[in-house]
């Protein structure tokens, strides 16, 4: 159902019907793929000693948590004639874009042993009920902009968050601290375009579905205490 203004360069055959590849995407000369995905998240957390010893120390935190995800899904085709000609007609977008934004309250956990020697070791967990605020994207464009159809919605869901951490801490020094740690993040129910592309270009529909996200990785710091 594509509209007659992406039919792509006339002559990409040399021989036979020069109409045969009819379509920017029929006998495309170049397709790519780019996917890209962001992550970014902030914290306003407050600490609470519950215990404290000369070795040892238990502690509560609490406070609010923005999360942001941005992904994005990109389709490039360039329909060429035969002797490698095209213009910005001639090339069509296709893209997928899903955005999350979380917010909610956090309440959390953690315990820190002490060492000796100034070294120290941390473990630390949270959990965050969130609003899930989504944007939903497709749509399919010439790159020259002259035409377009796009598909964009919007979505409330409820994401529980739950995230935990261990730390190996070191001290060189009064008002200096070291940290090195491994970190992991749990997101139930986020929005999410496993299968992004909808061939329909009247009624764009891909499957946008729940989907649980984890993350994991290393984290490094440093603080300066005055």
């Amino acid at each position: 159902s594509f509209p007659n203004d992406f039919s792509g360069q006339p002559q990409k055959l040399a021989i036979g019907n020069p109409l045969a590849a009819y379509g920017i995407w029929n006998a495309a000369s170049i397709m790519s793929l780019d996917f890209i995905q962001r992550f970014d998240q902030y914290d306003l957390t407050m600490r609470t000693p519950f215990f404290e010893s000369d070795c040892c120390r238990w502690y509560g935190t609490a406070g609010i948590r923005h999360t942001y995800m941005w992904e994005r899904f990109l389709w490039r085709t360039v329909s060429e004639d035969f002797n490698g000609q095209t213009t910005a007609a001639d090339t069509a977008d296709y893209l997928n874009i899903t955005s999350n934004q979380l917010y909610g309250p956090t309440v959390g956990t953690g315990f820190e042993l002490y060492l000796g020697h100034g070294f120290s070791v941390s473990l630390e967990g949270s959990a965050s009920p969130m609003i899930d605020f989504v944007r939903e994207i497709a749509k399919y464009q010439r790159e020259d902009f002259a035409i377009g159809h796009k598909r964009s919605q919007r979505d409330y869901e409820f994401v529980p968050e739950v995230q935990g951490q261990i730390n190996v801490w070191w001290y060189p020094i009064e008002g200096v601290q070291i940290r090195v740690g491994y970190e992991v993040m749990a997101f139930f129910d986020t929005i999410a375009a496993p299968d992004p592309v909808s061939f329909d270009y009247s009624a764009l529909n891909p499957a946008w579905k729940l989907q649980n996200r984890f993350l994991d990785g290393f984290s490094a710091g440093i603080a300066f205490i005055f």
